[in-house]
């Protein structure tokens, strides 16, 4: 018996084209629809551009996510490294290192300018501790820190008394000389109250007492007269004005001692100096 295929339901009887066959539903046996059948391998079922299928029996492949931002850690290193918080700083760096590197993150050039302003930071206390521990501990450094303090210290009061002067110098005395009040610097080419004619620094560590004081004082000042003025003090017709430290501006830093020659009427002194004029 001869079997005769089944003529292609697609194809006109005269052979001229085949149609496009449908895309579906399919019909089935029992008359319901079917789905297209599925793409093939490596084509993509949802058009041209879209992602290809899975080939059957691969398993989908997914990238990984992207780390965002900067380390926390590693900002905290530069911050602490620019307030120069020494060894917290370094330990903050080095942890942003790892933490950077493990998670892929940027800040690495912050972990690491951390790490440097800290090693920084800690050579700088380092040498600050040990400035201290000399300071305290050796008595010849202490001296010579106390006196570099206190001539500054004397500097700075001077000026602000308008005692910052040196033998030649004239000045304006105050009305009242226990009144406090600064000097006031005058030309000697005028009329002035005073001329400065001998200039020293009290050289003890502590005061020793108002007699003591005027005692050094008035010598400095006998002396110095007869030099400066060409005539003993006696047989002057001028005066001495001194200032020396009390105990009250000697805490102020006041080391001083400062002799002038002035009438003894307290009257201004002709214009010029007194240098050797034998008044």
């Amino acid at each position: 018996m001869t079997s005769t295929p089944s003529p292609d339901p697609y194809r006109p009887a005269d052979g001229t084209a085949t149609p496009t066959p449908p895309t579906g539903p399919y019909p089935s046996r029992d008359g319901a629809g079917q789905d297209a059948p599925p793409a093939a391998p490596g084509t993509s079922p949802y058009g041209p551009g879209q992602p290809p299928a899975p080939v059957p029996g691969e398993q989908p492949s997914y990238a990984a996510p992207q780390p965002q931002g900067t380390d926390g850690v590693s900002i905290a290193a530069l911050v602490t490294g620019i307030l120069g918080m020494a060894l917290v700083a370094v330990g903050l760096g080095i942890a942003g290192l790892v933490r950077t590197k493990r998670s892929g993150r940027s800040g690495k050039g912050f972990a690491i300018a951390g790490i440097v302003l800290g090693a920084i930071a800690t050579v700088a206390w380092s040498l600050v501790i040990v400035f201290f521990f000399v300071l305290a501990t050796n008595e010849d450094v202490q001296d010579s820190f106390q006196e570099g303090f206190q001539e500054s210290f004397n500097d700075s009061y001077q000026q602000s008394m308008g005692l910052d002067m040196v033998v030649g110098d004239c000045f304006d005395p105050p009305a009242d000389l226990t009144s406090g009040d600064p000097m006031s610097p005058a030309d000697c080419a005028g009329p002035h109250g005073a001329e400065v004619i001998a200039v020293d620094q009290v050289e003890a560590t502590e005061y020793p007492g108002d007699d003591a004081m005027v005692s050094q004082i008035e010598t400095l000042c006998l002396d110095a007269f007869s030099e400066y003025i060409g005539v003993e003090y006696a047989d002057s017709a001028l005066e001495a004005v001194y200032f020396h430290p009390t105990q009250a501006s000697w805490a102020l830093g006041d080391r001083l001692l400062l002799c002038s020659a002035a009438t003894m009427d307290g009257s201004p002194l002709e214009a010029g100096s007194v240098a050797g004029s034998g008044l």
